[in-house]
C-alpha cells in the first residue's frame, strides 16, 4: 500500500510540469474567445476618402471642406461608430459622419494652406483668397464705366 502512494504521488507530479507547458503553449498562440477574427479593421487611405475643397474662397468667410468616405461601409467608419479623428492644420479633431459624408470650416493660417491627416491618409491644397475690398473694387469700376459711358451718349445726343 505504501508502495502504491508512492507511485500515485510520484506520477502526478511528474505530470504537473506537461500540464503547465501545454497551458503557456496555449495562451503563447494567441487563442481568444473574445475576438471576432473575421473581421477585419481596414487603415483609411488616400484611396478611401476624397476630399472636396474650394480652390478660390473669399476673404470674409472660411473655406467649407467636404470629406466623402467612397465606400460608407468602410470598416473604421463602423468600429468608430461614424467618428473618426483627424489632424486639420495641426489640430486635433473628432468628425461625424452622416452616409459617409461630413462637411467642417476651418480658418486657415496665414499659409493658406489646408491639411487632413488621419492614419494613412494626407491631403494638403493650398487656397486662394480674394480680399472683399478686391472684389468691391471692381463692381465700383464698372459702375463708374456704366455711368461714364451713359453720361457721354447723353451728351452726344
Amino acid at each position: 500500500m505504501k508502495k502504491l502512494h508512492a507511485v500515485i504521488f510520484f506520477l502526478s507530479f511528474s505530470l504537473l510540469p506537461f500540464n503547465s507547458i501545454s497551458k503557456i503553449e496555449i495562451e503563447t498562440y494567441g487563442i481568444n474567445n473574445n475576438i471576432d477574427n473575421s473581421l477585419i479593421i481596414a487603415r483609411i487611405t488616400n484611396n478611401d476618402i476624397e476630399v472636396i475643397s474650394p480652390k478660390i474662397v473669399f476673404f470674409y468667410r472660411d473655406p467649407e471642406i467636404k470629406l466623402k468616405f467612397k465606400n460608407i461601409k468602410h470598416t473604421r467608419l463602423l468600429f468608430n461608430n461614424n467618428k473618426i479623428k483627424f489632424i486639420i492644420n495641426g489640430e486635433e479633431q473628432e468628425l461625424l459622419f452622416t452616409n459617409g459624408e461630413t462637411t467642417f470650416n476651418k480658418k486657415l493660417s496665414k499659409e493658406n494652406v489646408i491639411s487632413i491627416l488621419t492614419e494613412g491618409f494626407s491631403f494638403s491644397q493650398k487656397i486662394t483668397f480674394f480680399p472683399l475690398w478686391e472684389m468691391l473694387l471692381v463692381i465700383a469700376i464698372i459702375i463708374g464705366l456704366v455711368s461714364f459711358w451713359m453720361v457721354r451718349i447723353k451728351k452726344n445726343q
